[in-house]
């Protein structure tokens, strides 16, 4: 007798642990012969490779705003063709449009609430979530504190509710060893007998940030050497190169993209390759930043000012400034404000191809304009003669301390050569500051150590993901997380 047929229904499939939680179960289900199928009320999203790789359909309904009612025609459509007789949902959203695309098909109706608890029960979304409950055989949750927070809410006769714990599968990680925990507790920059607590999972506004501060802040009280660990999967530069060619159309891949702990590191880092490669000397706006000035000194660089009018730099000066790179705030001149006119723009990129010298590019608020629209940066019109510094400190937290360099193609093996540990240049230890994002632990300092590869600290940026990070991989962080281990959805 052949199982029957199954429809997963999600938002999207970008990455997170409910995503991987559905995309493990339905390779669990396909490997028994079960046929599947995965619709995205949204996007696909960037996990949506793993199930296109063993033959599994995952669809895009390309919902927007409101109740959209193509894409609830599009969601029913494929249902219908798919043949399914079991629609499971994940997550509110997910099942009240499916619920609703569905009607009259006689499916049987699962869903799995991803949600370690804490409800809004006044909020939309859970008051047509109540209402589509009527029409659903069982929901499962993933622990006993979310069934009973649903409970709470009164809970109709004909629906099953279920607690089903998931997680993560901690025996298949690695076995503990002294030397593991020196290596871990080193390349974080804690001390040797700090006692680390870790939560695999995004850090985003969606996310229970309250609950997860509110836990560690006990923790805290109780072994003050403590320290938490937030992981999750994603690759730094390559999200952050989809998000410059987004937002700012800086033209870059992963492998052109040098992270860094702030923006004066990256400074710090280019001053070091100038000097080595003979630069003594380094054109620099007049006025500028001071500190900046100063740091470029400390590396052996000789700052030659240029000066700055009612339109920008003056790249006449260059000529005579014996200098084979200058660097420019482009979009929003520090401290004048004004933006670099067009015309000089293009007299400063012919200085550059005409002397074979570069252009550092600091677009340190490239985004952040309000009266006029965003001004493109000059890396755009000739990213071979460019170098582009940016930091998200200002989209994030100023706490965060997160820069980026964005390399012409001839200096990222020199890089490569004169940093081997790579693009991850990012101080082992970067600490972050979480009460930002809590009023409840505006004075507790919490420690967010970014770990990167297969395990990263997830951000985001407007709709854009940011996966920030050093190379350590999950089975050494498991390991050694001796307080819980768990994964939120």
């Amino acid at each position: 007798m052949s199982l029957p047929a199954v429809t997963h229904v999600v938002e999207n499939l970008e990455r997170g642990g409910l995503e991987r939680t559905v995309i493990d179960l339905v390779r669990t289900q396909a490997a028994g012969g079960q046929r599947c199928q995965v619709v995205c009320l949204f996007e696909r999203g960037a996990l949506a490779g793993e199930l296109d790789a063993i033959g599994v359909p995952v669809i895009a309904c390309g919902k927007r705003r409101g109740l959209a009612l193509r894409a609830l025609a599009r969601l029913r459509r494929h249902v219908v063709a798919h043949g399914s007789r079991i629609l499971h949902t994940h997550n509110a959203a997910a099942h009240y449009h499916a619920v609703l695309a569905t009607a009259g098909l006689g499916l049987r109706t699962i869903n799995t609430r991803h949600g370690m608890g804490a409800l809004d029960a006044a909020s939309r979304r859970e008051r047509l979530y109540r209402l589509s409950l009527q029409r659903t055989a069982v929901v499962a949750t993933v622990c006993e504190a979310a069934k009973r927070e649903l409970l709470r809410g009164g809970w109709p006769a004909s629906t099953g509710l279920v607690a089903v714990p998931n997680g993560i599968d901690t025996g298949r990680f690695a076995a503990r060893d002294e030397a593991s925990r020196e290596r871990l507790l080193a390349s974080l920059g804690l001390p040797p007998r700090t006692h680390v607590v870790g939560t695999v999972g995004r850090l985003n506004p969606v996310k229970d940030h309250a609950g997860l501060l509110q836990a560690f802040a006990r923790v805290l009280d109780a072994r003050p050497a403590t320290a938490l660990v937030v992981a999750g999967y994603g690759a730094l530069r390559a999200e952050l190169a989809g998000y410059l060619g987004r937002v700012r159309a800086v033209p870059a891949g992963p492998g052109d993209i040098v992270i860094t702990n702030g923006a004066a590191e990256a400074l710090s880092l280019l001053a070091t390759v100038l000097h080595a490669r003979g630069h003594r000397r380094i054109a620099v706006e007049d006025p500028s930043h001071r500190g900046q000035a100063e740091l470029l000194a400390a590396q052996g660089l000789r700052p030659i000012g240029i000066p700055v009018d009612d339109a920008g730099i003056q790249p006449s000066h260059l000529s005579t400034s014996d200098c084979g790179t200058v660097m420019v705030t482009a979009a929003h001149q520090f401290p004048l404000g004004v933006p670099l006119d067009p015309e000089r723009r293009r007299a400063l990129l012919k200085w550059a191809r005409d002397t074979d010298g570069l252009v550092i590019e600091d677009d340190y608020d490239g985004e952040y304009r309000y009266d006029v629209k965003p001004i493109p940066p000059l890396h755009q019109s000739a990213p071979g003669r460019v170098i582009y510094v940016g930091t998200l400190s200002k989209t994030l937290s100023p706490t965060l301390r997160l820069g980026y360099l964005v390399l012409p193609p001839h200096l990222v093996e020199v890089f490569n050569e004169s940093f081997p540990s790579g693009h991850a240049m990012v101080s082992t230890a970067t600490y972050l500051t979480l009460g930002a994002l809590g009023a409840h632990a505006s004075e507790r300092r919490v420690g967010a150590y970014l770990l990167g590869a297969a395990v990263v600290l997830v951000l985001m940026i407007g709709s854009s993901r940011v996966y920030l990070g050093v190379h350590w991989p999950t089975d050494v962080l498991a390991g050694w997380c001796a307080g819980a281990v768990w994964a939120t959805g």
